[in-house]
């Protein structure tokens, strides 16, 4: 056994012996393993992913620009990372250019893909891919430690599943004082598992400056959770610049997001920046991205792959550095289906995808919300404080939110309302006026 192979060895176990003792910071964890793996087989690109049972993606990549992850994120539901999956197989090929299984793939011939090792894993509540690539002599390399890897996979599945399960125990335990001692999460009210699985996940992905897509229903605090991601990444000293992309007409939304230079249309009487040139070294928010047009969707891809754009009417190439966050209340995969929504953009804003709870998912959070929205509106309207009894927790419970926070607000800053036109010192509802605030549930997230 070489030296090399030694160090490898010692250095492999030594990593899943840490693991195993759950104190480990799983970003680190996937960043360590696979520059240690890729390195042992000389592999010129690496890529390691993992998926929890609610969807979230973290991966860690090797050697590969941005455009390329989000093509390869692509092939995971069609190419060789989904026959590894299928098959629940190792593959190890020479060449994916010559082997019949994988020639005529578009992606294959598009990405020149020689030798690949490609190893699928496997946990209670989690699953993953290690996908390795190299030159024509990567493999013979990397049959030398398909063995490691494959002890790897079966040691890293219950591992994150441990890992996982650790981080909700001391959520449960602490009610969120872990949390809330470690990030900044002003803002975010709750302590339920259904609030702590997406916080926690966000907060694991907001130090790693990748575009990051939050789905969920209307008024469930994405744009909250967008400001959190920010506040605790490494651009939370630069700007926040957020874009309703519902809130403007398809001819404004270009000149509000890429900026104009004068005479570029017929209100372009100056220079306009535009948010991306606001949002440099930053973060750039797109809520409700679904509504962007397509000829927009186009030229938001183009910026995504250079990280530069043309304002409008300008013919000077003007650059931004942003970290994207993303967020709809559609079914986004559903819209590029129908064709509304591009596929190759979709990819890219999908690198790590949070599913925000709705507020029926999180009645356990309801009395804390009703409690800070009663100081919140006593605050703002100079109102001397309003008591909030049990009563009026049982009767908001037991309903379906379907505006989610945005509609509780709404009941509740009714209710203080009334209670301050009556000379009352405590809210009160009904189930009647905690019924069908329809006109709360449209909106912005």
């Amino acid at each position: 056994m070489t030296d090399a192979r030694v160090a490898f060895q010692r250095s492999f176990y030594d990593l899943l012996l840490r693991m195993e003792e759950g104190h480990e910071d799983l970003p680190a964890i996937l960043h360590e393993a696979l520059e240690l793996i890729s390195g042992a087989c000389d592999a010129s690109q690496g890529y390691l992913e993992i998926c929890d049972a609610d969807g979230a993606r973290v991966f860690q990549s090797f050697s590969i620009d941005d455009s390329d992850i989000a093509g390869l994120q692509q092939t995971i539901s069609t190419g060789i990372i989904a026959e590894a999956i299928r098959t629940r197989e190792t593959i190890l090929i020479p060449s994916a250019l010559v082997d019949p299984r994988f020639e005529t793939r578009e992606s294959v011939q598009r990405m020149q893909i020689e030798s690949v090792l490609c190893l699928p894993f496997f946990g209670s509540r989690t699953s993953g891919i290690l996908y390795l690539q190299g030159d024509p002599h990567f493999e013979s390399q990397a049959r030398t430690i398909v063995l490691d890897t494959k002890l790897f996979a079966r040691h890293v599945s219950p591992l994150l599943d441990t890992l996982l399960s650790e981080r909700e125990r001391l959520m449960d335990d602490d009610e969120f004082g872990t949390l809330r001692t470690r990030h900044d999460l002003d803002g975010i009210i709750g302590q339920s598992a259904a609030l702590g699985r997406v916080i926690s996940a966000a907060m694991m992905v907001a130090p790693l400056d990748v575009t990051t897509l939050l789905l969920g229903e209307t008024g469930t605090g994405k744009t909250s959770l967008a400001h959190a991601i920010h506040r605790n990444s490494q651009r939370r000293d630069a700007p926040f610049v957020e874009i309703n992309c519902a809130a403007l007409p398809d001819t404004l939304i270009e000149n509000e997001l890429f900026g104009a230079v004068p005479g570029a249309h017929s209100s372009a009487t100056r220079h306009v920046p535009g948010k991306l040139s606001a949002a440099d070294t930053g973060t750039l928010f797109l809520d409700e991205i679904c509504e962007l047009p397509l000829e927009s969707q186009a030229k938001l891809l183009q910026f995504l792959q250079s990280g530069q754009y043309y304002p409008l009417g300008s013919t000077r190439l003007e650059s931004a550095d942003v970290r994207l966050i993303c967020a709809t209340n559609r079914d986004i995969v559903a819209e590029v289906e129908a064709g509304r929504f591009r596929e190759d953009l979709y990819y890219r804003v999908n690198s790590f995808i949070l599913q925000v709870p709705t507020l029926s998912e999180r009645k356990s959070d309801i009395a804390l919300l009703v409690e800070h929205m009663v100081e919140a509106c006593c605050k703002r309207h100079n109102f001397p404080p309003l008591r909030v009894s049990s009563q009026v927790i049982e009767t908001l419970s037991r309903r379906q939110w379907r505006g989610n926070l945005r509609e509780l607000n709404s009941v509740i800053e009714r209710a203080c309302i009334n209670a301050r036109m009556h000379g009352q010192d405590e809210i009160s509802v009904d189930d009647e006026s905690a019924t069908d605030e329809t006109g709360a549930a449209r909106g912005e997230t």
